[in-house]
Parts: structure tokens; sequence; C-alpha cells
């Protein structure tokens, strides 16, 4: 990943997700543990607000790479 990381950074190049992603992933564990303990309540935040109904997906890498 430091690597992918570093590439990026180089070339000004945008990394494929965005804090909002990351923060659904990082939010994944803490969030089943609670379900769990709720008995089976599913629910995810929306971290963007809404924000991500008009988001441009970036999901592959240009042709540089």
């Amino acid at each position: 990943m430091d690597i992918v990381y570093s590439a990026l950074t180089k070339r000004e190049a945008p990394f494929a997700q965005d804090v909002y992603d990351l923060a659904t992933w990082y939010a994944i564990t803490p969030l089943s543990e609670q379900s769990v303990a709720e008995g089976g309540v599913q629910y995810i935040p929306d971290f963007t607000r809404g924000a991500w109904i008009n988001r441009k997906a970036n999901f592959a890498l240009d042709r540089e790479w």
C-alpha cells in the first residue's frame, strides 16, 4: 500500500478511495458488533450526508498504471 500511495502522490493522481469510503470500511467491524449485540439491527451511517448520489465513481486507475 505504501508503494501505491507514494506513486500517487508523486504524480498528484487521485486515490482510488476517498475519505468517506475509508470511513465506511473502518466502521464495518464496530457496526457489525453493535448489530449482533442489538439482535441483528442493520445499519450503516451515511458519512457523506447524501453526497454519494452525485459523486463521480473512481473505480480504476488510468492508463499510466
